[in-house]
Order: structure tokens, then C-alpha cells, then sequence
């Protein structure tokens, strides 16, 4: 989930805090999704969202580019951002780029709202 070691303070106090009766009634066991999201699927809605997306995902991310891909191509304002030197938590792996392609995002929402 996250390739840095040791974990900075802010992603292990946070995954202290999940709480693991939940996690697992919603996931189920890790690596095999047994809970109340086993079956949920809303990729045939993907094409509902018109609004610009932001998807990031890290090189080394659990959530695999084969997943990922089916949320690109299903949302038609979908960008794709990946982070090469992460895993899941881009955010506190390669803090500055992901700030710096988040605001780049919001920058290019922002001049296309204003230049419709």
C-alpha cells in the first residue's frame, strides 16, 4: 500500500484508526473480496458522470492498471494520472508531484469553466 518506511507518522496513525469489523464487512478479507461489495458494480454507469475526473493511481499500486482503465475509458471527462515511484498512497509517497498534477487538474477545470 504504501512503499516508504518507515510509514510517515500521518498514514499510520491513520490506518491504526480503520476499524477492521467494518473493513471486513464491507470488503471482506483482504485480497479476497468477500463483504457487501463483493458484487457491486456500477461500470455501466461510469458514462453518467459529466463532470471532469481526476484518477490516480501509483506504478506500484495494489489497484492495477487493468483496473483502473475501465474507469478512464467509462468516464468521458476522466484524466489519468500515474505516480511512478508509488504504490497506493501516491499522496504521501511523491507529495509534490501529486500536488503539482492536482493543480494542474484543477487549473485546466478552472480556464475550461471560464472559456466554455
Amino acid at each position: 500500500m504504501c512503499r516508504l518506511s518507515p510509514l510517515p507518522e500521518h498514514v499510520a496513525r491513520a490506518s491504526a484508526a480503520v476499524n477492521a469489523e467494518l473493513y471486513g464487512a464491507v470488503l471482506g478479507a483482504e485480497w479476497n473480496i468477500t463483504g457487501t461489495l463483493a458484487d457491486w458494480d456500477v461500470t455501466e454507469r461510469l458514462g453518467e458522470l459529466d463532470l471532469p475526473v481526476l484518477v490516480t493511481t501509483g506504478r506500484y499500486d495494489e489497484i492495477t492498471p487493468a483496473v483502473v482503465r475501465p474507469l478512464v475509458e467509462g468516464i468521458r471527462a476522466a484524466q489519468w494520472g500515474v505516480f511512478e515511484e508509488s504504490a497506493h498512497l501516491s499522496t504521501a509517497e511523491e507529495p509534490e508531484r501529486y500536488r503539482a498534477g492536482l493543480e494542474s487538474f484543477l487549473s485546466r477545470v478552472e480556464s475550461d469553466a471560464q472559456h466554455p
